[in-house]
């Protein structure tokens, strides 16, 4: 989505050499698909382009609604919610959480013998800070995106195509985040664009 915001960026500027970036990023987008889609099995062999894009539906399929380990995981954490429901367990707690309220009858549903994460940051926070920690981090998302909808409907917005864009990864970024959870690399460009979007609501001429 990010390369895909990216792309639609530059093509809406005029200049002939930005239109020229933006096809030469959709062709590297287009190459790193192609080598992604022959790469190597552990086992030897090669992965077919269908097989890249059919293996998560394959996967969904063969575990069901009920019986994926994700859903076993958000399961231990509103477990965990709802006995400590006001401050949670505590910033990276989950695995004292899972020891806690895993069950033998979740073992079917979960391929590793242990987690740290709930592989859904909103079911983490929820269930580490409670409601308190859980409620201002959903207030923390709405601001972000109250303060860049504000702009775009101003007259003298700044950079109004970045903002979409802007708006674009970070609702992509927080859509993969009901079944991930956040990451150095991934945090880094996050608190990265929230700092574009607090420099943008106080009207800095923010170039990108």
């Amino acid at each position: 989505s990010g390369i895909i915001s990216l792309i639609l960026y530059f093509w809406r500027r005029p200049s002939l050499a930005k239109k020229s970036l933006a096809l030469l990023v959709l062709l590297v987008l287009g190459l790193g698909l192609a080598l992604t889609a022959f790469r190597l099995k552990p086992a030897g062999g090669i992965t077919r382009f269908s097989e890249l894009f059919t293996l998560p539906v394959t996967r969904l399929l063969e575990s069901g609604l009920s019986g994926g380990d994700r859903f076993a995981l958000w399961e231990i954490g509103w477990r965990g919610f709802v006995e400590r429901p006001l401050f949670g367990w505590g910033l990276e707690n989950f695995g004292i959480l899972f020891d806690s309220e895993y069950e033998p009858s979740l073992g079917s549903r979960l391929p590793e013998i242990w987690y740290d994460r709930a592989h859904n940051q909103i079911v983490d926070v929820f269930a580490l800070t409670g409601a308190v920690g859980g409620l201002a981090y959903l207030t923390f998302w709405l601001m972000i995106f109250v303060s860049l909808w504000q702009c775009l409907r101003a007259r003298d917005c700044l950079q109004s195509s970045a903002v979409r864009a802007l708006m674009a990864g970070l609702a992509a970024y927080f859509l993969q985040n009901l079944t991930l959870f956040d990451m150095p690399m991934s945090a880094l460009m996050f608190w990265s664009a929230a700092a574009f979007s607090v420099a943008v609501k106080r009207g800095w001429d923010v170039e990108l």
